[in-house]
C-alpha cells in the first residue's frame, strides 16, 4: 500500500514533482477560502484588485482558487503542461551550455528552481498585464461612463459640469452609490494560476509542435497541440474584442506572451545568469 501511494511520486520527474507541490499549495489556499471567518482576509490578501494599492497580491493571487472546479482544472493543466515545460527548460539549458562550452563546469543542479522561477515570473507578468489594462483602460472607461450619465442629467437641468468630480456630484444619486453601481462591476479582483499555465501551454506548443492534447470537455477530443493552444488563445482574443468579463482574458493573453518570450529567450538568459553567478562564486573563492 505504501509503495502504491508513493511510488508514482518517486518515479516522477523533478518538474512534475514541483508541479504537484504547487498544486498542494493551491489546495491549501482553497481550504482557507472555505472558512467563513477568513473571507475578508482572503479577499484582501489572496486576490489582486488594481485599485487596492497592493503589489504583493499580484503574487499571492497566482496560488489562490476560490472555486473547486477552478482549482481542479488548473491543477490538471499544470500537471500536464507544467511538467512538459520544465522538461523543455532543462533540455534547452543543456543545449545552450554545450554550445557555449559551459558543461561540465556549470551544471544545473536541479530543474526545480528554474521552473519555479519561470512559473512565478509568468504569474507576475500576467497579473501585471491585467493590472495595467484595468488601471489604464477599464477604470478610465468606468469614469467616462459615470461622467456621461451625469452630463446627461445635468443637461436636462441646463447645468454642464466642467470636471468628472463635478459630474459625479451632479449625478441624481449620492456619490457613494455611484461607485458600486458604475465602477465596481467593471474592475473585479483577480485570482488563479491561469496566466502562468497559459505560459506553460505556449512553451509546450512551440517546443513540441507535433504533440497532441486531449480535451477534458468534450471528452475524447484530441488535437494537435499548436492547433489546440491557438484556438484557446483565439478565444481570449475574441473575448477581449467582445468585452467578455467571465474570464480574465487579458491575464491569459499576458501569460501566452510570456510563454512565447520564454521559449525564444529563456535558454540564453538563464545560461548567462547561471554563468555570471558561478563566475562570481569562483572569484570569491580565489580571493580567499
Amino acid at each position: 500500500m505504501f509503495l502504491g501511494i508513493f511510488q508514482p511520486y518517486a518515479d516522477a520527474s523533478d518538474g512534475r514533482r514541483l508541479c504537484w507541490k504547487i498544486c498542494m499549495v493551491n489546495a491549501c489556499v482553497w481550504v482557507l477560502w472555505q472558512i467563513p471567518a477568513l473571507q475578508r482576509f482572503m479577499m484582501s490578501s489572496f486576490t489582486h484588485h488594481p485599485l487596492s494599492g497592493k503589489c504583493v497580491t499580484m503574487l499571492t493571487c497566482v496560488f489562490s482558487h476560490k472555486s473547486f472546479w477552478h482549482l481542479l482544472l488548473n491543477c490538471m493543466a499544470l500537471d500536464g503542461f507544467g511538467s512538459t515545460a520544465s522538461y523543455f527548460l532543462s533540455k534547452s539549458y543543456e543545449e545552450e551550455a554545450q554550445k557555449s562550452h559551459l558543461r561540465p563546469r556549470y551544471p544545473e543542479a536541479a530543474i526545480d528552481y528554474h521552473f519555479l522561477a519561470f512559473f512565478i515570473s509568468a504569474g507576475l507578468f500576467s497579473s501585471l498585464v491585467g493590472h495595467i489594462v484595468d488601471v489604464k483602460l477599464m477604470y478610465p472607461r468606468a469614469i467616462a461612463r459615470a461622467m456621461s450619465e451625469a452630463v446627461k442629467q445635468a443637461s436636462a437641468n441646463r447645468v454642464l459640469p466642467e470636471t468628472w468630480s463635478a459630474a459625479v456630484r451632479a449625478h441624481p444619486s449620492p456619490a457613494p452609490s455611484v461607485k458600486p453601481k458604475t465602477i465596481t462591476p467593471t474592475i473585479l479582483p483577480g485570482l488563479g494560476a491561469s496566466g502562468a499555465i497559459y505560459s506553460c501551454m505556449v512553451v509546450c506548443a512551440l517546443a513540441f509542435p507535433d504533440a497532441t492534447v486531449a480535451f477534458f470537455i468534450p471528452p475524447g477530443l484530441t488535437l494537435n497541440i499548436r492547433t489546440g493552444v491557438s484556438l484557446v488563445v483565439l478565444l481570449d482574443v475574441i473575448g477581449v474584442i467582445r468585452g467578455w468579463r467571465f474570464f480574465a482574458h487579458w491575464v491569459h493573453l499576458g501569460g501566452a506572451l510570456f510563454g512565447y518570450l520564454t521559449y525564444h529567450y529563456d535558454p540564453k538568459i538563464w545560461r548567462d545568469v547561471y554563468t555570471y553567478v558561478f563566475t562570481l562564486e569562483e572569484r570569491s573563492r580565489t580571493r580567499r
